[in-house]
C-alpha cells in the first residue's frame, strides 16, 4: 500500500514519539534505544505507563522525555498523551498472557477498549493532515494449538487464549485503519520475552525468564584462561619482540613457586556459556596485553 506524503515525512523526521507501556521491560529498553538512535535525535518523547517504578530508569529524566502516568483508558490521560499529536506511536501497553486469562474484564478494558480508543484518536488526528506511524506490539499468542510444522506470515491465526484473541482483534483494526490511510500501522508478533527476574508468575511465558535467571544465581564466576608454561610465553614474546628473551633472567623464589609453579587444569563452563572467551593463541594474548 502506498503511504501518504504526510506519513513518509513523519517516519523520516518524527517530531513527537509516544510510547505506551514505557516502563515495561520492552518499553524501557525501547525508550533507551530511541533516545540515542540517529533517526530520533531531534524527537521529543512521551512515555506513558500506568505506574512509574520507585527507581526511575535513566532515560526517564532525559530532557527530551516527558513521563505521563495513568490509565490509558482514562480520557484525561489519553488527552495528555496525545496533546502534541505524535508522529510515531509505539503501543506496547497491555494486560498480558495468563493475567488476561484470569481477569477478562480488565484485559478487555485495556487490550481492546483502550487500544481502540487510542487508534480512534489517531484516526481523528489524521483528518488534520497528520498520519501517525503506529507500531503495535502483538504476540505469537494469535496462533493457537494445534500448530503447523512451520508458522509464517501466511499462517491463519486461530487463538485459543483471551490474550491472543484480543491481540488479533487489534491487528485487524491496524490493517483496516492503515488501508484507509488513517494511520500507517504495523503489528509485530513478539515471541516469548525474557524479562525481569520478578516477572509476574501469572504470565504464562514467565517460565522463560525463570529459566534464564535460574542459570544466573551464581554471581562469582571463574573466567576462562589459556594454560601455558613460562618458557612458552617467553618464546612467544621473543617472536613478537625479537631479542626480548635475553632481557629475561630466572632465579628461584619459594613464595612464587608455591603459588604459581604448578596449576591445575581450569574449567570455566559457566562463564564460557555466558559468552566469555579464552585466547586461542599466545600471539593474540600478547597483543591484547600490550593494547
Amino acid at each position: 500500500m502506498a503511504r501518504s506524503a504526510a506519513a513518509e515525512s513523519s517516519v523520516r523526521r518524527p517530531g513527537t514519539v509516544l510510547v505506551t507501556g514505557a516502563f515495561g521491560y520492552v518499553g524501557s529498553q525501547l525508550m533507551m534505544h530511541l533516545l540515542s538512535a540517529p533517526d530520533f535525535v531531534t524527537s521529543r518523547f512521551i512515555a506513558l505507563d500506568q505506574h512509574a517504578p520507585d527507581r526511575l530508569p535513566s532515560w526517564a529524566t532525559a530532557p527530551r522525555a516527558t513521563v505521563i502516568t495513568g490509565d490509558l483508558t482514562d480520557p484525561v490521560v489519553l488527552d495528555d498523551a496525545l496533546a502534541a499529536e505524535p508522529d510515531v506511536v509505539f503501543h506496547l501497553a497491555g494486560v498480558l498472557g495468563g493475567v488476561a486469562e484470569a481477569d477478562y474484564e480488565t484485559a478487555r478494558r485495556v487490550n481492546v477498549d483502550g487500544s481502540l480508543r487510542l487508534l480512534e484518536r489517531l484516526r481523528t488526528q489524521a483528518t488534520n493532515g497528520r498520519v501517525a506511524r503506529v507500531v503495535y506490539a502483538s504476540s505469537i499468542a494469535v496462533f493457537g494449538p494445534p500448530l503447523p510444522a512451520v508458522v509464517d506470515d501466511d499462517t491463519h491465526p486461530v487463538p485459543v487464549m483471551t490474550y491472543g484473541a484480543q491481540k488479533l482483534m487489534i491487528e485487524s483494526v491496524i490493517e483496516q485503519f492503515s488501508a484507509r490511510e488513517w494511520i500507517d500501522g504495523l503489528a509485530l508478533g513478539l515471541p516469548g520475552i525474557v524479562a525481569r527476574e520478578d516477572a509476574d508468575d501469572r504470565q504464562i511465558s514467565a517460565f522463560l525468564s525463570a529459566v534464564f535467571y535460574a542459570a544466573r544465581d551464581r554471581r562469582a564466576l571463574t573466567l576462562p584462561a589459556q594454560a601455558v608454561r613460562m618458557e612458552e610465553l617467553v618464546d612467544a614474546l621473543d617472536e613478537s619482540f625479537p631479542g626480548s628473551r635475553r632481557l629475561i633472567s630466572y632465579a628461584p623464589n619459594a613464595d612464587i613457586e608455591a603459588q604459581f609453579a604448578s596449576q591445575p587444569l581450569l574449567s570455566a563452563e559457566l562463564a564460557e556459556g555466558l559468552g566469555f572467551e579464552r585466547a586461542v593463541d599466545l600471539s593474540a594474548l600478547i597483543a591484547h596485553a600490550f593494547e
